[in-house]
């Protein structure tokens, strides 16, 4: 499994001496140390920008970040994050969230997800928390129908849409309401499901040999690591496809509908300046982010034949052509 660790130093003192405190214990009380737990390959360039922007003339924010792909990597990160003794722990994505909450139950935690976080065992309810947790998640379960109705939008005469999804997701209703949301339109859901790598190029040929009009991408941490290898067999395959990941349309798929980032990074930049201020996260409300952003690829549908219709092109946010 992939794993890095990066850290950055924000703030007047880093910007006049170039000197970062953060790979320590540092002699600067006014210092805070925010450790970034991250799903994938490194904490996007935004949210550190936002964390920069919390560093005021009297306080200077260090950053250090850790991040990789599967559970036993998270856990080892987060251990480490811990052992600095950071401040507090920046968790991106469910199974980092988790991983942060199993290594302290002391160090605030601020956590961006993609589930319900009490059924998640994050937070007793959404309006006190409690423990040393809070953050910021998005409902995918609830979009995963809206996401199918776009493939349809785009192929009116879609007889069979595929879902691609793990077996064993943390969030089992995402399937289960994509799979209602398919075949109340009238039309045939197809079981994709992928547990490893291998398993990607075998289900593509299935879809295709069983005549799947159109794919949709659930969210999971394996799909989410293998985003551009989709983008890649759908277009070999010649099927179109969406996905719950912001950047699938920029990696060549046909489509995204996901939550914005830079909307879910400032509300849980907001928690993290309340915190690190003195707030408990005990008390610190999870919010909800219903921010989404439909982005079309119409290079990739130009070069699978298909010409999106006018009623789907004004909906989107961001179109690549």
């Amino acid at each position: 499994m992939s794993e890095g660790r990066r850290t950055v130093c924000f703030g007047i003192a880093a910007a006049w001496t170039g000197v970062c405190a953060a790979q320590g214990s540092t002699k600067n009380t006014n210092t805070r140390r925010v450790g970034i737990l991250w799903l994938g390959q490194g904490p996007a360039m935004q949210l550190e920008q936002m964390l920069r922007d919390l560093s005021t003339a009297g306080m200077q924010v260090a950053v250090e970040a850790r991040f990789g792909m599967g559970v036993g990597v998270l856990e080892a990160q987060a251990a480490s994050l811990v052992a600095n003794k950071v401040d507090l722990i920046f968790a991106q994505g469910t199974p980092a969230a988790l991983a942060a909450q199993r290594a302290t139950t002391s160090i605030p935690i601020v956590y961006t997800i993609a589930g319900d976080p009490v059924e998640l065992g994050l937070a007793a309810t959404l309006s006190r928390p409690g423990g040393n947790s809070t953050g910021v998640y998005t409902l995918t379960s609830e979009v995963s129908g809206k996401r199918v109705s776009l493939l349809r939008e785009a192929l009116p005469r879609a007889k069979s849409i595929g879902l691609l999804h793990h077996p064993r997701p943390i969030d089992e209703s995402e399937f289960s309401n994509a799979r209602a949301a398919t075949e109340a339109m009238g039309t045939a859901a197809v079981s994709l499901p992928v547990e490893t790598r291998e398993d990607f190029s075998r289900r593509f040929a299935e879809a295709r040999s069983s005549g799947v009009d159109a794919i949709s991408v659930l969210t999971t941490p394996i799909l989410f690591a293998n985003l551009r290898l989709v983008a890649d067999l759908a277009l070999l395959n010649r099927v179109l496809t969406i996905a719950g990941y912001s950047d699938f349309a920029d990696l060549g798929g046909t489509m995204s509908y996901a939550a914005s980032p830079l909307a879910v990074f400032r509300s849980a930049v907001a928690l993290v300046d309340k915190i690190l201020k003195g707030a408990r996260p005990m008390e610190v409300p999870v919010q909800r982010s219903q921010d989404f952003v439909l982005t079309l690829n119409l290079k990739t549908a130009a070069s699978l034949g298909v010409s999106m219709p006018q009623t789907l092109v004004i909906q989107a946010q961001r179109i690549i052509q």
